[in-house]
């Protein structure tokens, strides 16, 4: 019974953790086939790429480049799939996540790249030399970017229930603050070992934005949602398990 009136947090939950994962794969394939081309001999492990050949500044800043920017294409593309060809269902519900992902991995970058010179961008603002003011006004630009954009894309989630009596309240936690908090300590466990502190910034501090998606579901006043999760999906949690074991076999 308590299975069944928390199985859309347990999916949510599972969504939120295997899309982060897999985003985090692919930002960092992106960094690996980059430093290929530039046959700098890179090593791809769970959440970082090494190098033991340095290549020029423009392959550097190139590699650096090559995540976030393959995360922005990704993230559009597959939230314009989930947005306009998509019904209601946990396969939306796991493509609007996969793509919100892949977005935030690009705006989050922008947002912590004053204090994270050493990451991604950080590299390539450094590389343009830009001043640390004009660095402090895109990240500003960029963490405003996400909430506006996130909170448009709220009524995505208004079509899901956890029980047959509509609850909007814990629909809320069970959609937004049991994934979150979820995949913030879960996310942060599976990556450790790290090289460096700033590849856990992204685990923990970027799913919080997601915070605002849920402050703008409040605001939709919804009395009915027609898709009921009342159910674990069994192959959910494979998936899970198969991207977790896949990401930790990169360590």
């Amino acid at each position: 019974m308590w299975i069944k009136s928390h199985a859309l947090a347990i999916n949510s939950a599972l969504i939120l953790m295997s899309t982060s994962i897999i985003n985090t794969i692919g930002h960092e394939l992106a960094h690996y086939i980059t430093r290929i081309y530039f046959h700098l001999q890179p090593e791809l492990h769970h959440n970082y790429v090494q190098s033991s050949v340095v290549g020029t500044p423009l392959q550097e800043m190139f590699s650096a480049a090559a995540g976030p920017l393959f995360s922005l294409v990704f993230g559009i593309v597959i939230l314009w799939i989930a947005i306009n060809q998509m019904s209601p269902s946990l396969s939306k519900l796991f493509m609007l996540w996969l793509g919100l992902g892949g977005i935030l991995e690009f705006m989050g970058y922008i947002v912590i790249a004053p204090i994270a010179k050493a990451g991604d961008t950080g590299k390539v603002f450094d590389y343009f030399g830009f001043p640390l003011l004009l660095s402090l006004g895109l990240a500003i630009v960029s963490f405003v970017a996400i909430y506006l954009f996130f909170v448009r894309l709220a009524p995505q989630f208004a079509h899901y229930k956890g029980q047959q009596k509509f609850d909007q309240r814990a629909n809320a936690k069970q959609l937004f603050i049991y994934p979150i908090f979820v995949t913030i300590i879960l996310g942060t466990l599976v990556s450790l070992p790290v090289v460096t502190w700033i590849s856990l910034l992204p685990t923990i501090f970027m799913p919080m934005a997601y915070f605002s998606i849920m402050g703008a579901y409040f605001e939709l006043k919804i009395t009915y949602a027609p898709v009921q999760v009342d159910k674990v999906s069994f192959p959910l949690v494979i998936v899970t398990l198969v991207i977790v074991v896949t990401f930790r076999l990169l360590v």
